[in-house]
């Protein structure tokens, strides 16, 4: 509830999410990002994305730039890489306990050298995920298991 205010010129608006919550949406959104950003060769890396609390995968813990320093790695194989589509073969949100889990498949191209052919290829990405304490629409990465990196 707000105060009735009226003032020339201004006007009030208000965010959506704020009062429709929607967490399945808000966690694809991470995935999105995320999973753009790793078959972007060169793409920004978003460290607001990932939790000061990662594990690899085995569950160890790690730190968000010993993932970015894998991504480059994988970058670093190939001369060019195009994203071809991603589908969800698993997606579970715990809205309760403010925890997530997806599982998805990613095709994509790869090109070894500047002039050949790009060849396809896929894997399997796993991505867990919990609510931030900051925001209720913000969700961080804890795990990235995967074969690729």
């Amino acid at each position: 509830e707000i105060e009735n205010i009226r003032m020339r010129g201004w006007v009030s608006q208000f965010i959506y999410e704020e009062f429709h919550p929607n967490a399945e949406y808000d966690v694809r959104s991470t995935i999105s990002t995320f999973i753009q950003s790793v078959f972007s060769k060169g793409s920004m890396f978003f460290d607001e994305h990932f939790s000061e609390e990662m594990k690899d995968n085995i569950g160890l813990s790690m730190e968000p730039d010993e993932l970015r320093e894998k991504i480059t790695g994988f970058w670093e194989q190939h001369f060019n890489i195009r994203l071809t589509d991603y589908n969800y073969l698993q997606l579970q949100v715990d809205k309760e306990n403010g925890t997530a889990q997806a599982i998805c498949t990613v095709n994509y191209q790869v090109q070894p050298e500047k002039g050949k052919r790009f060849k396809k290829a896929n894997c399997q990405i796993e991505v867990n995920l919990t609510r931030s304490n900051m925001m209720d629409s913000w969700w961080e990465i804890t795990q990235v298991v995967t074969d690729l990196f």
